[in-house]
């Protein structure tokens, strides 16, 4: 079999760089061992996001008398709730195939690996490709002294297949993956038990948003053990036990790891061809997704460089163009520019309770840059669309240079935060100043209204506050 170009990993970077380099003209085969859609579409985002639905939709029951809607006691039925997840994605799943097949992409079932002519894969024999562009995605880290056996103490991908609820779930790490999770559960009735290294939750997120989603996690019975170190995890006697380097322990019927994801970069023939990787065994490319092998692209989560899926998609949108590129396509008459990939505007969904949404340099990361920056700062209470959903927690905060007032970042916690981001995310990418974004009208009443007080609060011109 020859093509134009193997994609090796058919996740949300490599199904979508394998139909984009097919309507560009390109013979395209797209390899995966797996299912089609990735770790995103089948273990990871889709899942949780079934799972967030169905809780969020279990906690406005349980507050409907607040909003004059007498409804019986709501219970969950998690066995409903995992089998609506489960149609849910085979539904997109089986939207993917189609979109693969609806644009004639080659989908060759089996594992790959990169030889100097294209792509040697288990069962289908050799394909030889002029370009290759490898999205075989992350895995979920595992630590020496973590026994993980998949029954008791799992990873984000085990827990989402279990068939009946623990009473009490250790959640090893406070990241977005550990938080989102215990959100979920805590809504369900479970006891959650949060354990970070780091002195709070979400570490790597502006301090104002841990703080706010810490004390919300508080009130909601969620524990925080923040500053503490697991030495060693085991399953004993059908329970999960961590012990602390304090001495203490903590039992719980579950264990969830959630410290980080490696790239699946092992095994793939990388050395053999002399693609570099880096420490963790990220593949290490350039702006246009290269590897320094010229026949060999890489991108998503095995880059290490931003580990979304929407990243990944972006990367395999400029991957694919760059291939086309290189073989000569043109398009409209001309050669077909070249693509890079703009992370400083890449936004952040966390879909805890209440949610996150980021995009840009906090406070902190610009100041460590150099760059002189203020904020501006608008709380939900102080919307009148946020007052009548009754979602009042939480605020807006934009980040603005002062020597030229662009906006540079952008932190939300609160209702519909995961919506609200695109649009500082659209004046990021663009080099919008405060004033501009300002600017532009919008509807009232909406939640919108609070990104332009909070970039007039940047101004100190705020109306509402």
């Amino acid at each position: 079999m020859t093509c134009d170009l193997v994609v090796l990993g058919g996740g949300p970077g490599g199904y979508v760089a394998a139909i984009r380099a097919r309507q560009l003209g390109l013979s395209v085969t797209l390899v995966e061992s797996d299912s089609v859609g990735g770790t995103c579409l089948n273990r990871g985002c889709i899942p949780t996001k079934v799972l967030v639905g169905c809780t969020s939709i279990l906690a406005m029951a349980r507050r409907a008398r607040d909003y004059g809607v007498e409804i019986p006691e709501a219970k969950p039925d998690f066995k409903a709730m995992k089998g609506r997840k489960d149609r849910v994605v085979s539904r997109l799943r089986a939207g993917v195939e189609f979109l693969l097949k609806k644009n004639r992409v080659n989908l060759v079932r089996g594992r790959g690996r990169l030889v100097d002519s294209g792509v040697e894969v288990d069962g289908a024999g050799l394909i030889r490709a002029r370009r290759v562009i490898v999205a075989t995605g992350s895995r979920p880290q595992l630590f020496p002294g973590f026994a993980f056996d998949g029954r008791t103490i799992l990873t984000s991908e085990e827990i989402l297949e279990i068939e009946e609820l623990p009473g009490s779930l250790i959640i090893v790490g406070g990241g977005v993956i550990g938080c989102e999770f215990a959100c979920i559960f805590s809504e369900l009735g479970v006891k959650v038990t949060i354990v970070e290294l780091m002195p709070r939750i979400l570490p790597m997120e502006d301090a104002d948003i841990a703080a706010t989603l810490s004390a919300s996690f508080k009130k909601r019975g969620i524990s925080i053990r923040a500053g503490e170190k697991i030495t060693s995890l085991s399953a004993v006697h059908g329970k999960a036990v961590a012990l602390l380097e304090s001495g203490e322990t903590i039992e719980g019927d579950r264990a969830l790891i959630s410290v980080g994801r490696v790239p699946n970069s092992r095994g793939l023939g990388l050395e053999d061809i002399g693609v570099s990787t880096g420490k963790r065994g990220e593949i290490l490319v350039d702006d246009e997704m290269r590897t320094e092998v010229p026949h060999v692209y890489a991108i998503g989560d095995v880059t290490g460089k931003v580990l979304l899926a929407h990243a990944a998609s972006a990367q395999g949108l400029a991957a694919a163009q760059n291939v086309a590129g290189d073989l000569g396509i043109m398009s409209s008459g001309a050669s077909i520019s070249r693509r890079t990939v703009d992370y400083s505007a890449i936004p952040a969904a966390i879909f805890t309770s209440p949610e996150i949404g980021t995009v840009g340099l906090t406070v902190d990361a610009a100041r460590e840059a150099g760059i002189p920056v203020k904020t501006g700062k608008f709380p939900f209470a102080a919307s009148g669309k946020a007052v009548a959903m009754g979602e009042i927690e939480g605020f807006i905060k934009l980040v603005v240079r002062e020597d030229t007032g662009e906006v540079v970042g952008a932190q939300i916690i609160g209702p519909c935060a995961t919506e609200l981001v695109s649009q500082a995310a659209v004046a990021i990418r663009h080099g919008l100043t405060v004033s501009q974004f300002v600017e532009v009208v919008r509807p009232h009443p909406t939640l919108s209204e609070a990104l332009g007080e909070a970039g007039e609060a940047a101004e100190g011109m705020a109306i509402h506050i």
